[in-house]
């Protein structure tokens, strides 16, 4: 007990925050480094992997504080993710935050709970099932068989384990996540019901037909039949992913264990030689390690030199009929690559009004992201000295840049988006240089207008349309993926004159604040207007005589340092290093809800 005092682990009240000591269960992640401010979703997996942990700590040490947490957590899962057929819901939502789960039980009682997505998942109730097996505690292998008979009943068939089940449906099949928790989940599971073993093997059976590779070893990520979800080239991923390899590996050895069918032992074998091969996390390699003990405990490296000669004509046999030689030779197996239909646009069928309020929406939160700071300091300084009636004027045209070069970018959405894209550094960079030019200009009191050094002179609607284009290119290194993810969505609606429309209303989101903001400086009193306007200063040097504006030296000084900021790079590292403050990620995370709630409504 003395080894785990003072340990996120087990002193849960006060320091582990992710636990919910009210309702049970743990959230999805901290947003904090000091672990003080969930994001308060509870994910299915999560509540599995953290149950079990905490069960096989409780058999370590005896303390109240880890039997809370294993009774919570179970108590949640019950109550909250179990369906009625026996299945587990996949998540309850974070909706409302700490309005919600910062509240003690007797005003949560008072409010709705957050919404419960009732999707099921493959790997999530496998996990949930695995875990319930481990737990050896009153009612847990009946909460665990009666998931069992609903996979069995409804997510597993010829095709193998399906990965999602909503709406009466089951979904998504060739899924080497789904396939190898399904098998492990079975295996598991002939501890209670030897019959779960037939329903093993089945799965086993089609996982090696169309996701092992039998030349290497090791499950691909993907070989799908779905058409509907795929476009023809992505149905099959050659990919093999750590974690569904590592279950794999111990699922097939324990089958092999049920069954004495030596494909498992080979497959299993082949599998856990490519994972020790790879790095994977914590969590992955948990199996993998769990598969290597397996072999060393009943020496299945020594039965598998005795069946050398029966695994070798196996292996054989099964090469001469490995799905992807089938494939690459353009022999038909399930559906042919090329007579798949293609993806419809994700958008296609949203109205374009949605699209648009999507646009404006993400207009203004550009605007509120902590680069604008650096871009409002240019723009007061910009008109600190124009004429009080002129402010409006010059932030029509400066928003007028910024929305020509965000249209610009609409129009030709697959093409100069993707230039933006590669070139983006060059891009900042040039504008960088353009904006200390401007900056130097400034100073010297020429402005954007020239030679002419009256102050009448220096803030023209050119002038300012100029610089709102040039701010934008800069600006765009600092809330790229922002406009980046307009770019694709411009993309998908169809027409150049749709695209740019869209990137414009970007624009307007993004500049109608700077466009309110100058109707107060419009309103301003005299005195205060004076104050802003500044005066000339003279002087001299080396015989050279000077005069410059106060304002111009301000407002160039400033320009300056935001070009050399823009042209290193800077605004965005800045903007990173803003985005780790806590009440930035307060921002986003109820921006991120609020978003959620629009959409699903």
């Amino acid at each position: 007990r003395t080894t785990f005092n003072h340990q996120f682990t087990s002193d849960i009240k006060t320091q582990y925050h992710l636990y919910d000591p009210i309702e049970g269960g743990f959230h999805r992640y901290s947003t904090k480094r000091d672990w003080s401010t969930p994001h308060y979703e509870k994910m299915l997996p999560d509540q599995a992997k953290l149950l079990g942990a905490y069960a096989r700590l409780a058999r370590i040490i005896d303390d109240e504080r880890v039997e809370e947490v294993v009774s919570g957590t179970l108590s949640f899962v019950t109550k909250r993710l179990r369906a009625p057929d026996g299945s587990f819901f996949s998540s309850q939502d974070a909706y409302l935050e700490d309005e919600y789960f910062g509240l003690p039980a007797a005003e949560r009682a008072r409010i709705a709970p957050p919404y419960v997505d009732r999707t099921r998942t493959m790997d999530g109730n496998a996990m949930m099932i695995t875990t319930l097996l481990s737990l050896d505690r009153p009612g847990a292998e009946g909460l665990a068989h009666d998931a069992l008979e609903f996979l069995r009943k409804h997510m597993v068939g010829k095709d193998g384990a399906f990965y999602y089940f909503s709406d009466e449906d089951a979904f998504l099949s060739g899924q080497s996540l789904a396939n190898a928790w399904a098998l492990l989940a079975f295996v598991e599971g002939a501890s209670i019901d030897e019959a779960y073993v037939r329903t093993a093997v089945s799965i086993a059976d089609y996982a090696l037909d169309n996701l092992y590779d039998w030349n290497a070893g090791g499950f691909f990520e993907r070989h799908s039949t779905d058409a509907s979800f795929y476009a023809p080239n992505e149905r099959i991923d050659l990919s093999k992913p750590y974690g569904p390899n590592a279950v794999f590996a111990y699922g097939l050895l324990r089958l092999y264990l049920l069954t004495e069918n030596p494909a498992y032992l080979e497959s299993g074998l082949k599998t856990l030689g490519y994972v020790l091969g790879q790095r994977g996390g914590l969590d992955e390699s948990y199996y993998a390690i769990k598969a290597a003990r397996l072999v060393q405990d009943h020496n299945l490296l020594d039965e598998y030199a005795t069946a050398a000669a029966t695994i070798t004509a196996l292996v054989k046999e099964r090469q001469s009929k490995f799905f992807l030689d089938d494939l690459l030779s353009k022999e038909q197996h399930n559906i042919p690559l090329d007579d798949a239909p293609a993806l419809q646009d994700e958008f296609a069928s949203v109205g374009f009004l949605i699209l648009a309020l999507l646009a404006f929406a993400a207009g203004v939160l550009s605007f509120l992201s902590p680069c604008c700071l650096p871009v409002l300091t240019a723009y007061f300084a910009h008109n600190a000295h124009a004429k009080r009636g002129d402010v409006l004027k010059n932030t029509i045209f400066f928003f007028l840049g910024l929305a020509t070069v965000f249209s610009v970018l609409g129009m030709g959405a697959t093409l100069i988006g993707s230039l933006f894209r590669e070139q983006q550094s060059l891009f900042t960079q040039v504008a960088g240089v353009i904006i200390i030019i401007l900056g130097l200009l400034e100073i010297a009191g020429k402005g954007f207008s020239g030679l002419q050094l009256s102050v009448r002179n220096r803030k023209t609607p050119i002038g300012s349309y100029l610089f709102g284009a040039v701010f934008a290119v800069g600006w765009s290194a600092c809330i790229g993926p922002i406009l980046a993810s307009l770019l694709l969505l411009s993309a998908t609606t169809g027409t150049l004159f749709k695209g740019s429309l869209l990137l414009f209303i970007y624009a307007i989101g993004l500049g109608l604040p700077l466009i309110i903001l100058s109707f107060s400086l419009d309103k301003m009193s005299k005195r205060a207007w004076k104050f802003l306007r500044g005066r000339e200063l003279y002087g001299s040097l080396l015989g050279w005589k000077w005069r410059v504006h106060s304002t111009s030296l301000i407002t160039g000084s400033i320009i300056i340092v935001l070009g050399v900021l823009i042209f290193n790079d800077y605004l965005y590292r800045l903007n990173q290093l803003a985005l780790q403050s806590s009440y930035v990620q307060e921002v986003i995370i109820r921006g991120e809800e609020f978003l959620k709630r629009l959409l699903l409504q």
